[in-house]
């Protein structure tokens, strides 16, 4: 009876981490430890080893967590930096864990809505601290909970569950729809991320084309260019941040010496990640230099003790495991991909966008590093890929 209580205690610690992603890094943190422990201790090992054994998610992230143990036997990096990666990327590790906690539809669409409930939270909060009426943690700039960065990525894929949740809730479209006008206000008025605001046209973007003939999709496709546009022109937000961004580029790309190029911009810093970067992958491409060895392999081309990673994820793989890093991370995310094919359609949308918002995101972001945000996606695709249906064999006698 009392594992039955731990079980019950467990599926509701997942739903607390699910509100916490968005508004608290430490709650965070302890919900997602506590969740695991208590689904450990709830009993039933076999049946729950049988569960995860069934979905290839959760072997694929546990080859892909095997990847930062095998960098460790040959790392240039101290034990504890190598460490400190491998704690960072356990997260996969215990994905199957929360697969368990979402095999039923009941608690996957509680989980949703408590995501959603955190981001309406922040929100709100957020348009008050736009408009001066309160001044809460002025050190995140336009968000509340998270800096802008972090901020306008949640309210990104937030913006997309909302315009999914539309489309399959009909009863509770308009809500949607209103939540959904309200993130994009938000993203192009008051917060200056532009990852978030470029990865929040993506996802548009794609679901325009995934859910419309050609004809309405190329329609809404103009349709979004043209809000754009009017953002461009009636947000000095994002008109200030799109024209920085091209004269950061244009200032990095017009000095013709590689060292005295412009490296204390955003995107200078991240161009001179790039060249660095693939110079020490050149050094060691087929492994790389091990687990956490980056910080130690990137002093050597610069004195900057300040750079730990280079805010790409595939930089950040190739340099510690060369081609076969790259390739297990592309292999992650097509392996994902693939199996979202043998999900319920809506579950099949929202991870695709998922995965393609981590996809591109990678290039400018270290993502499955960074805490937020790797938590949001272990967490999702937990929670979208416990719905994977079994296989079915082309051979009738595997079917009988």
């Amino acid at each position: 009876m009392y594992k039955t209580k731990i079980l019950q205690i467990s599926h509701w610690s997942a739903l607390a981490l699910a509100f916490a992603i968005p508004v608290s890094t430490t709650l965070m943190d302890v919900l997602f430890i506590l969740t695991v422990t208590l689904l450990l201790a709830s009993g039933e090992v076999y049946a729950k080893l049988a569960v995860i054994k069934a979905n290839p998610v959760a072997i694929g992230s546990l080859i892909y967590f095997s990847l930062f143990l095998l960098g460790m036997t040959y790392t240039s990096a101290t034990l504890a930096d190598a460490g400190k990666v491998v704690l960072k990327y356990s997260k996969f590790l215990f994905l199957p864990c929360l697969l368990v906690v979402f095999t039923t539809e009941v608690w996957r669409n509680r989980a949703i809505n408590a995501f959603l409930a955190a981001v309406a939270l922040s929100l709100v909060l957020s348009y008050l601290k736009g408009l001066g009426l309160i001044n809460l943690n002025p050190q995140y700039g336009p968000g509340v909970f998270k800096d802008h960065i972090q901020t306008s990525f949640i309210m990104a894929f937030a913006g997309f569950l909302c315009l999914i949740r539309a489309y399959f809730n009909p009863p509770y479209r308009s809500y949607y729809l209103v939540f959904l006008a309200l993130i994009a206000l938000y993203l192009f008025t008051f917060n200056d991320g532009r990852s978030g605001q470029l990865m929040f046209i993506l996802l548009l973007a794609f679901v325009f084309f995934k859910q419309f003939n050609w004809r309405l999709a190329v329609l809404s496709l103009v349709a979004l260019m043209a809000i754009l546009g009017l953002a461009f022109k009636f947000s000095p937000i994002f008109q200030n941040k799109m024209l920085e961004t091209y004269e950061e580029a244009q200032q990095y790309f017009n000095t013709p010496q590689p060292n005295q190029r412009q490296w204390d911009t955003s995107i200078g810093l991240r161009l001179v990640f790039i060249h660095n970067s693939l110079e020490l992958i050149k050094r060691q491409p087929l492994l790389g230099s091990g687990t956490g060895s980056f910080f130690q392999q990137y002093q050597t081309l610069t004195q900057n003790n300040l750079i730990h990673q280079p805010h790409n994820e595939y930089l950040w793989m190739g340099v510690q495991f060369g081609i076969v890093g790259l390739m297990a991370l592309i292999g992650l995310f097509y392996s994902l991909w693939r199996y979202s094919y043998r999900l319920p359609y809506e579950n099949q949308l929202l991870s695709q966008g998922l995965v393609l918002l981590f996809v591109m995101g990678c290039f400018t972001n270290s993502w499955l590093l960074d805490t937020t945000e790797s938590h949001l996606f272990v967490y999702f695709i937990a929670l979208l890929y416990a719905s994977v249906k079994p296989r079915v064999s082309n051979n009738p006698v595997d079917n009988n």
